[in-house]
């Protein structure tokens, strides 16, 4: 109302700019501790700081601007969901839920936020029915026990049909009904075998037995008939599956687990009929195609979880199919590039709040992190540095304003070095310039005596093209006159000093007279302190020049001097300094100290004659002597010749052999390290000749003492010294499969190897329990991206996994195991049980994991290998 009956007032004016003033930087406070709670959330894994940001949002739109940027910032509810994701992932529902409410609080219509609840809810779900179910794994026995759990274990297996819960239900009823099935084809009817198939059908399929339910369907069929009632179970299979297919409904868990039904009772009938596996290659890729359309969709939306739970399902039809690996690999680009947009969105708003505010520090902070995120983004290399140069442009006219002319010259070089073409800032300089060269040389004038001659000039000459510069002049001649006659009576050294230096700004003035009038003496002293200062002999040099302070204040030779030795002393601190750095990270490690001795010889070599240095120097020789490591025997590079010894001269007496230091024995302190070179430790099973190199596992979990376990599967060298040296095998001659894994030997054999390497070494070698092979292989969570040895085809062509590789191939996990999924499965033993892990090359890379777990019958085959336990690690 004032400014529409006032609209010339000046009054007015700054009330109105005040004000607007006043809101920027309520603003700019108020986005930084919204910005600063994000960070705090996300580096902390504490939601306590967001909830922070709803009173920030809340204070912003009801009292500030309810039109502010910060209102529609999707971080706040982005970072709960991350959280959730996070408490998700470590099993902990209840926070994971707790942190989605919040969100979804902060933002009720956030997709993202609700498909993460979606995601919690199914996963609670599944937790209650694994509750359910789990007590009553060890009391199945028949199927009357089956039948009370049949709709429990249904829809477990609908929500998630890899749970672990199913693993040990599935085992035991494979065993129940094969043993019906051999009942009904001994004593029972097709009759039987029908009601069998009804009342478990679909539990069977649910449990993925469905070799088990074709054989039940089969049962007392053969020949023609068996053909014939095989081609009827394939249409119908086919017959639903297109009609699945055409009237598709895929949030309807029984439209999926019918369709699912159905492809894996077509699975189980090509092993009767081959030319089923040809189609049901096809309706697989249909199927597969189906979820990887909607996840596209659902991609597009930026809905991540959704487009991943669309792919895990079609994974469930097509395990193989490359498509579906290309379009994990693309959600998680998609997912990890919205939230650097997230990111960089918010850094872009916060920054322009802070320039908006004049809040030029905490701009330069988030510019630094947009020029680490989006170095080459148009904004930054743009748009930002106008910005920034503006917000200068702003303080600077404010510090001129309040005559701060030296501050606001400051402000408009920094703003000029942003934005070179600032027209209205390069004009406000020039008048900054003048100013603040004014006062400064006044200053100067003032108080000094000897100067910088050529920043003194060109002060001077910038000032001379302004109005100001005649009174300037004037009133600079008569400061100087006036000094230069005071100091006379008391310095006349300073005088003739300050009138040489006078002159030379304004010559052809009464100041030139003061210099023919007066004469400098010269410092007697120098050459001496210039050879002290030359020799590195400071101290000494420091008591000439305290002398000369006092005889010769003033004196232009003797201020030179002065900032020349300020400048050694300086140099000489600074490496000495860097010496106290090197000497305190070097702790007690032998090698860094001798180092950081060589650093203090150089502050020495600058600085001779100062005492403090040459105690550091006894200091540090101490700590070396104190420090210096006994002499090692050096390891020679592995050399072993098994041919050589292989085919020593028989019935020659076998070399006598003692277990013996290596030097580089396996410890407690190498533990979770294995990844790093250093940490591989091993032990001599021959002269120069290496045992399995092994890395030593951190306690945790049931595990109290450390034990160290293989990094690579035992290879062919490995066993080709057993051989070698025990004769209980002949040893493979081409080094070329030496990095092999060794296969095609029995798990007696493994277990002699193990017992041999035992006896070589004075130590208990072994093969692993399922618990060592899972802490090892788990790492703590510590897991290479997903590329293993493991077969993927496209259509007919496999494309990976089509034989061994190297031991040595793949990426470590954290604690430096290698190949512990895929390329060969690897026994362990429990007791009598024989079990293979990890999955083998020729296994689909879709069921190659940690958990993947095979029964073995403990003989020779060519995708079987192990690794050894060392039970004493430290």
């Amino acid at each position: 109302m004032a400014g529409e009956l006032y609209p010339d007032s000046n009054f007015y004016q700054e009330q109105s700019k005040h004000i607007e003033t006043n809101k920027k930087q309520q603003l700019s406070t108020l986005y930084n501790e919204y910005s600063d709670a994000l960070v705090l959330a996300k580096e902390q894994d504490d939601s306590t700081m967001l909830d922070n940001t709803k009173a920030i949002l809340e204070r912003i739109r009801n009292q500030i601007d309810p039109e502010a940027s910060l209102l529609t910032d999707l971080r706040a509810s982005n970072q709960y969901r991350l959280l959730a994701n996070n408490a998700f992932d470590l099993g902990n529902l209840e926070k994971a839920m707790t942190l989605v409410t919040s969100g979804i609080a902060l933002a009720p219509k956030d997709e993202q936020l609700l498909d993460a609840k979606n995601k919690i809810e199914k996963a609670v779900k599944i937790v209650a029915l694994e509750g359910k179910l789990d007590p009553q794994v060890s009391g199945l026995t028949s199927f009357a026990d089956y039948q009370q759990i049949k709709t429990d274990v249904i829809e477990l297996a609908a929500l998630d049909a890899d749970s672990s819960t199913l693993v040990p239900i599935a085992s035991s009823m494979q065993e129940v009904v094969n043993l019906e099935l051999e009942n009904i084809l001994a004593t029972g009817s097709r009759a039987d075998a029908e009601a069998l198939a009804n009342e478990y059908g679909e539990m069977l399929s649910a449990l993925q037995l469905g070799k088990e339910l074709t054989q039940i369907k089969l049962a007392h069929l053969t020949g023609t008939e068996r053909s014939a009632a095989i081609q009827t179970i394939v249409t119908t299979d086919k017959t639903t599956i297109e009609e699945s297919l055409a009237s598709p409904n895929m949030e309807d868990s029984k439209w999926e687990s019918k369709m699912l039904a159905s492809v894996r009772e077509l699975d189980s009938l090509s092993e009767e009929d081959t030319s089923i596996t040809t189609d049901l290659e096809a309706i697989r890729e249909s199927i597969a195609r189906l979820y990887i359309d909607e996840a596209q969709k659902t991609l597009d939306a930026k809905r991540f979880d959704v487009a991943k739970s669309f792919i895990d399902r079609g994974e469930r039809f097509a395990p193989d199919y490359a498509d579906i690996f290309s379009m994990r690999d693309s959600i998680t680009e998609a997912e990890s590039a919205h939230e650097k947009k997230l990111l960089v969105d918010g850094l872009i708003s916060d920054f322009k709040t802070q320039t908006e505010a004049n809040q030029i520090a905490k701009a330069l902070e988030y510019y630094e992190e947009l020029k680490i995120e989006v170095p080459d983004d148009i904004f930054v290399t743009q748009e930002a540095p106008v910005l920034l140069s503006a917000s200068y442009a702003n303080l600077a006219a404010g510090r001129f304003e309040a005559k701060d002319y030296v501050n606001a010259l400051k402000f408009a070089d920094e703003g000029m070095k942003l934005n070179p073409d600032n027209g209205t800032l390069k004009a406000a300089r020039t008048e900054y310039v003048v100013e603040a060269n004014i006062v400064d040389l006044t200053k100067q004038f003032t108080s000094a005596v000897n100067f910088d001659n050529a920043s003194v000039q060109r002060k001077i000459g910038q000032i001379s093209s302004s109005l100001k510069f005649s009174e300037f002049r004037q009133d600079s001649i008569k400061r100087l006159e006036d000094r230069i006659n005071d100091l006379r009576t008391t310095n006349e050294n300073a005088a003739a000093t300050l009138a040489q230096n006078a002159a030379i700004f304004f010559p052809g003035t009464v100041l030139e007279d003061l210099k023919n009038e007066l004469k400098l003496k010269p410092w007697p002293n120098a050459a001496v302190a210039a050879t002290a200062l030359n020799t590195g002999k400071l101290n000494e040099a420091n008591t000439i020049l305290q002398a000369a302070l006092t005889e010769f204040p003033e004196h232009p030779e003797v201020d030179a001097f002065r900032a020349s030795l300020d400048a050694k002393v300086a140099e000489a601190n600074d490496v000495f300094s860097a010496y106290q750095t090197e000497k305190d990270a070097a702790g007690t490690d032998y090698k860094l100290l001798r180092s950081a001795k060589k650093t203090l010889t150089n502050a020495q070599s600058r600085w001779t004659d100062n005492p403090d240095f040459d105690t550091a120097e006894a200091e540090v020789d101490e700590l070396i002597a104190a420090n210096k490591p006994a002499a090692k025997k050096v390891i020679a590079k592995e050399v072993v010749d098994l041919e050589s010894v292989a085919t020593a001269e028989p019935g020659a007496a076998p070399k006598e052999w003692k277990p013996s230091d290596s030097g580089r024995g396996c410890e407690k302190r190498l533990a979770g390290y294995g990844k790093r070179a250093k940490a591989i430790c091993y032990d001599f099973v021959n002269t120069g000749w290496r045992g399995p190199l092994m890395v030593v596992m951190p306690t945790g979990g049931d595990f109290n003492s450390n034990f160290a376990i293989s990094k690579y599967e035992i290879s062919v060298g490995d066993y080709g010294k057993y051989c070698a040296i025990s004769k209980s095998c002949t040893p493979e001659k081409n080094k070329k499969k030496f990095n092999n894994p060794i296969t095609d030997i029995s798990l007696n054999e493994a277990k002699a190897y193990a017992a041999w390497v035992s006896e070589r070494t004075g130590k208990t070698y072994r093969l692993p329990t399922t618990s060592e092979w899972e802490y090892a292989a788990n790492a703590g969570g510590k897991q290479p991206k997903k590329d293993y040895n493991c077969r993927v085809a496209l259509g007919d062509k496999v494309i990976k996994g089509t034989g061994i590789v190297s031991i040595k191939s793949g990426k470590s996990n954290g604690w430096g195991l290698k190949n512990y999924i895929g390329n060969v499965q690897e026994w362990v033993l429990d007791g009598d049980k024989i079990t293979a892990r990890g999955g083998a090359f020729r296994d689909a890379h879709s069921k190659c994991e940690i958990s993947y777990s095979k029964e073995h019958g403990g003989g020779a085959d060519d995708i079987t290998g192990f690794r050894l336990v060392l039970e004493e690690a430290g």
